[in-house]
């Protein structure tokens, strides 16, 4: 069995080498300071970026430059973690979805073409996700396409919202559609410079007091809001075998999401004004929902006797500084635990994701 880190992030090189000549003046690059700091330089998107979320670490604030952005040096940390393969995840502060479409296709088409060469030249070591501009479907539908058949990548990532439209916005049903098609899952996935539910008062603490609330509540909050209108705005209804998998949240949110969420379901005080209810109980949809779990979740045996083994996937968020509290020991941390089986330790750190992405075992 491989064993699959779900969540990692990078940021190649020549992650925007490509962008259309066209947009030569308006493109992302990656800059270094005199310290050697390294950040990302993209106007269209950070002056878009909301006040409560600027001092929050990101692509465009300076730090130094994660040696995990090579990917020898990755397959390196990942040997030393017992990691076989890994997820590249877009670093997401410079995809979201506020600049204009033919420049953000521009953008997205340089980076899936970098993350292609990356799975390319290291064959079994990365599944590579893409990222596509759904502030413009058709585009959107267009880079995903050719991202799967042409690139080799393996499913597209979301956010929690376009902008000021939730996940079950009727013009985003064509991505899914497509996403469907291809059999891919889709992956959402949180982003700290776009907006986030009550986001002035999970972030005014941090410049000054260090408070990670944007973080450790705002990623579970903006998660339960995109499974939410998924799932009530009949998304995973009319989609009914396209898989979604949620990321940074955690899974500890999940009993307390499944159960408000049948109490809209049941119709409880003033909810009964609904004009649709999902075909299925809520709870009933986790045979193709997923959720990135941290390895120290003290529920973690709670979700697998609850909800069985097969929703959960191991994502470390490497190479970020945490990794999750458990880096470089996600996987024996996983396999010391005594509430779960040696069934459900196999599932959680690889069999789970490689069902997720259509892999064999």
């Amino acid at each position: 069995m491989a064993y699959v880190d779900c969540d990692s992030h990078i940021l190649p090189d020549d992650a925007f080498d490509e962008v259309a000549k066209e947009f030569e003046r308006e493109k992302p690059r990656i800059a270094t300071d005199t310290e050697g700091n390294s950040f990302v330089v993209y106007d269209a998107r950070q002056r878009n970026i909301p006040d409560y979320s600027r001092h929050i670490p990101s692509p465009f604030v300076p730090r130094p430059r994660s040696s995990g952005d090579d990917p020898t040096v990755r397959i390196a940390d990942m040997a030393k973690a017992q990691i076989d393969m890994q997820v590249l995840v877009p670093s997401n502060g410079s995809f979201y979805y506020d600049v204009e479409p033919r420049l953000a296709a521009s953008v997205c088409r340089s980076y899936n073409n970098a993350i292609g060469r990356i799975v390319k030249k290291y064959p079994g070591k990365f599944i590579g996700l893409a990222t596509v501009p759904l502030q413009d479907v058709n585009l959107a539908v267009e880079e995903l396409e050719r991202a799967i058949r042409e690139l080799g990548l393996h499913g597209p990532v979301c956010y929690t919202s376009v902008k000021e439209k939730d996940l079950d916005a009727e013009e985003l049903w064509s991505f899914y559609a497509k996403a469907e098609s291809l059999d891919v899952p889709i992956i959402v996935h949180p982003v700290n410079t776009g907006p986030i539910a009550g986001g002035w008062r999970l972030t005014r603490h941090y410049a000054t007091r260090g408070y990670g609330f944007w973080s450790a509540l705002g990623n579970a909050i903006e998660n339960s809001l995109a499974l939410a209108n998924l799932m009530f705005g009949g998304v995973l209804d009319a989609f009914p075998k396209l898989r979604f998998c949620f990321m940074e949240g955690g899974g500890t949110q999940v009993p307390h999401l499944m159960e408000s969420l049948f109490a809209v379901y049941q119709g409880e005080g003033d909810y009964d004004q609904l004009h649709a209810r999902p075909k299925r109980k809520p709870v009933e949809y986790l045979d193709r929902l997923y959720f990135s779990v941290r390895p120290t979740e003290s529920l973690l045996g709670v979700l697998v006797e609850r909800y069985g083994i097969h929703s959960w996937t191991v994502g470390t968020d490497y190479p970020h500084a945490d990794t999750m509290g458990s880096w470089p020991n996600t996987v024996p941390v996983i396999q010391g635990r005594e509430d779960l089986s040696k069934e459900a330790k196999e599932a959680i750190l690889g069999g789970n994701a490689l069902r997720l992405f259509g892999m064999k075992a």
